[in-house]
């Protein structure tokens, strides 16, 4: 479960519960990667969101230092 193993070569499993009711897709990595070469839209949306996942992130790390003593 996770984004980050998509950009890595890490396993980084965990286990999660699920409040609702949902169904789930399960994509290795490389067939991920192979996907988003063959449908390109695909590829851009998903990059898309990652880019948006990090932005977030070093935002986050940014006002950290801004407000850290």
């Amino acid at each position: 479960m996770g984004w980050l193993s998509i950009v890595g070569a890490q396993v980084y499993p965990a286990s999660i519960i699920a409040l609702k009711s949902m169904q789930v897709a399960r994509i290795e990595s490389r067939g991920l990667a192979l996907l988003m070469g063959l449908v390109p839209s695909f590829g851009y949306a998903v990059n898309r969101r990652l880019s948006s996942v990090f932005w977030g992130q070093y935002q986050a790390a940014l006002e950290s230092f801004r407000y850290d003593g």
